[in-house]
């Protein structure tokens, strides 16, 4: 983030400014001389982002029994704050939300017997939001692998990761691996609630890359949950790059401790506009099939672990091993001339049969029923491959070479996995497709996965 403001730190400085800030009380430093460490520490360095986009959960304590009857009440709070929080100064606000439920829970202190309104946004089809992960190369550096998030969300964390330690010069990507290790390590400290200083590192840190338009979103570590990851992103790209998948309301029967709880779900919520109408109680409860996959994983936390072996059994059994592929794209176009499956070095393409649908039904297990069975029954053929394939590209690309209305806005691929995701929760919508592929539209499919 150059700054021609601030120069960068020599490392000897760097040692110096770190060990300031973590030793120190922040209440001997202004706001201005903690930003201006912080810059000349970044200054100089570049600062690694990836375009990712992920589903995030929210969560508001309902107290007194009292609900959000507006959506932008459990987005963000309005600046300005009466204190520091993890990635909010007095004056900036951020959009907190977890990756998963339990972090959620665990982030909320969430307690026995008490409600909970739970917003579950995902992101809006091909958005993607240029972010910056905090603590990637100190746990890079500690276990010689890029975290398990980086490698679920992003298909070149690995070659990225081994760029970056060989092109820059030895000081530099030591002072850059330093300074992450530094800053990952003020997102997990503990801050007692009267104590909210100690957050003015970790909210200035977020205010100067969330200000800046080269950042939009941050992922950082849990420190409520071992092993879970956090988001805040600029409230002003929330309604346009995400989407409400569901807003509930949520009872905690019992902490089990370690991030496990007993949950039920006593509500859902239905917007019109920006307005919340809430179904609640035993109305809500004797209805079947309503409630939403996080449920089963808060009230069975061993039904996460068995679904990551469905998975991967339902893509060990794809037909010519294309769950081995990289990629699986579901078609629902009517292919002419098909006699029979293709298995290429670049690509496998399969017509669904019963077994491939049966994996399927596996690998749509999280998603809404109702999106899930609607996959299920346009779904016709299975294109795996080692590449990632821009679906809008490929439906121009098929739409200008055998479409007759290329004007005609017409959906060739339904939905694509990453099958290296274990987090198959993403809602597709299946779409009405009016473009009938030729074998030779599969050709051209396969010349764009070799480019």
């Amino acid at each position: 983030m150059p700054n021609d403001k601030y120069s960068p730190y020599t490392f000897d400085e760097m040692l110096d400014a770190i060990g300031l800030l973590r030793d120190s009380p922040f209440a001997d430093l202004s706001d201005t001389q903690i930003k201006t460490h912080l810059l000349r520490m970044m200054n100089g360095g570049q600062i690694n982002t990836w375009n990712m986009n992920t589903r995030s959960f929210r969560i508001r304590h309902a107290e007194d029994g009292q609900f959000v009857s507006d959506i932008k009440g459990l987005i963000a709070k309005e600046p300005p704050h009466d204190k520091y929080n993890r990635c909010n100064t007095k004056e900036n606000s951020a959009y907190y939300a977890a990756l998963n439920i339990e972090t959620a829970l665990l982030e909320s202190n969430a307690e026995e017997g008490e409600l909970y309104q739970v917003l579950e946004m995902s992101p809006k089809e091909n958005t993607l939001l240029n972010t910056v992960i905090v603590g990637w190369l100190d746990y890079l550096r500690r276990h010689n692998s890029p975290p398990p998030l980086l490698r679920a969300l992003h298909n070149n964390q690995a070659k990225t990761a081994k760029e970056l330690i060989e092109e820059i010069a030895p000081e530099g990507a030591t002072k850059q691996i330093l300074f992450d290790a530094f800053i990952a390590d003020q997102f997990r400290k503990i801050v007692p609630n009267d104590k909210d200083e100690g957050y003015r590192a970790t909210a200035l840190y977020s205010s100067l890359m969330l200000e800046n338009d080269r950042f939009e979103q941050i992922l950082y570590p849990s420190v409520a949950n071992f092993g879970g990851w956090n988001v805040a992103i600029r409230p002003d790209l929330v309604t346009e790059c995400l989407e409400v998948s569901s807003v509930h309301l949520i009872r905690v029967d019992q902490d089990l401790g370690y991030g496990m709880y007993d949950c039920t779900v006593v509500g859902q919520g239905s917007l019109s506009g920006s307005e919340i109408t809430w179904t609640c109680g035993d109305d809500y409860i004797s209805k079947s099939g309503e409630s939403p996959f996080f449920r089963d994983t808060i009230r069975d936390p061993f039904s996460r672990l068995s679904y990551a072996r469905r998975v991967e059994k339902a893509l060990s059994t794809l037909p010519n091993d294309a769950g081995k592929k990289q990629f699986l794209y579901v078609l629902n176009v009517h292919v002419s001339d098909y006699d029979g499956p293709i298995a290429m070095d670049e690509y496998v393409f399969n017509k669904f049969d019963n077994q491939s649908l049966s994996a399927l039904r596996d690998l749509l297990e999280v998603c809404d029923l109702d999106i899930r069975n609607e996959v299920i029954k346009n779904a016709k053929f299975l294109l795996a491959t080692d590449s990632y394939l821009d679906l809008d590209c490929v439906e121009r690309h098929l739409n200008d070479r055998f479409g007759e209305d290329p004007d005609r806005l017409v959906r060739s691929v339904l939905l694509s996995y990453n099958t290296q995701y274990r987090d198959w929760g993403a809602r597709y919508r299946a779409t009405e497709n009016r473009l009938s592929i030729t074998m030779q539209s599969i050709d051209e499919i396969s010349k764009i996965c070799q480019s």
